[in-house]
């Protein structure tokens, strides 16, 4: 048991803005840091930082550290619109990598619900955000969704390859959620795979890793202001050279009450379970 900060989304500060170049143009930035609000001294660390050119009538081009257009399938493949609802997922993240440094992408406009983004990171992974490797990694992701009313599908690829270990990197995610109004569903579904040539160095280390996980999840406005949700998150990691494969699941159950349009006070509840 513990009062922990982060429990919905992690604290932050930062600073934004937008200027206007005229011509349907403009350009803005986002420079944020995260903090440790439940801890005197806590630690601050550097969250998404980055700078955008946007067209009114072609998209945007953003470069920097920032979250990548699969993260956005992530959010709306969930019940709570923006992975909140996902407590079970806090355990057994449905996505190995959803934030990309050293980074550009592209996205589109709004095409009468179709959205697609690309982009290409020189710095997937890296030993700063205790990867599986100290080199770096380069990658390239895609995503695309459709929205229609209460619908959204989703889908995402990713991958990445990083010379000095050999490593291949490979991910894709489906998913899709349905807004019913007394309830909200979501479902998606991601395969993840590692493969290099040789070890990652370590006793026990594998050259091959497969991992595939899904997970369902349920929002029900109980008033205007409570919300109650349900999520549930399998995976299974396949591992080679003849080493034990690893299953796990997890639940979660989550209460929210709206103070204000500003406020929100909530619980949340999440158990797991694995075996090898």
């Amino acid at each position: 048991n513990a009062i922990d900060d982060g429990g919905w989304d992690r604290s932050r500060f930062g600073f934004k803005g937008t200027e206007d170049l005229g011509n349907g143009l403009s350009v803005s930035f986002q420079q944020e840091f995260g903090i440790r609000a439940d801890y005197q001294n806590g630690s601050t660390m550097q969250r998404a930082s980055f700078v955008s050119l946007n067209g009114k009538n072609w998209g945007s081009v953003k470069a920097g550290n920032f979250w990548s257009v699969v993260d956005d399938v992530v959010s709306g493949t969930s019940a709570g619109g923006g992975g909140q609802v996902g407590w079970g997922e806090g355990v057994i993240d449905l996505s190995l990598k959803t934030s990309a440094n050293n980074a550009v992408q592209f996205e589109s406009l709004d095409y009468s619900g179709f959205k697609f983004g690309f982009g290409y990171s020189s710095n997937f992974y890296s030993a700063q955000d205790n990867s599986v490797s100290d080199s770096n990694m380069r990658a390239v992701f895609a995503a695309a969704s459709y929205t229609n009313g209460g619908l959204y599908i989703g889908g995402a690829y990713t991958k990445g390859r990083q010379g000095a270990n050999s490593l291949d990197y490979d991910e894709w995610l489906l998913g899709a959620s349905y807004d019913f109004k007394a309830a909200k569903v979501g479902l998606a579904y991601a395969d993840a795979s590692f493969d290099q040539n040789k070890n990652f160095g370590a006793a026990g280390a594998t050259d091959s890793l497969d991992r595939k996980t899904w997970r369902a999840n349920v929002s029900v406005p109980l008033t205007a202001k409570d919300t109650v949700t349900l999520s549930y998150t399998d995976s299974r990691l396949n591992r080679g050279d003849g080493l034990k494969d690893y299953d796990a699941s997890a639940w979660g159950v989550a209460y929210m009450h709206s103070l204000s349009k500003r406020t929100m006070l909530y619980a949340a509840a999440y158990t797991a379970n694995a075996t090898q």
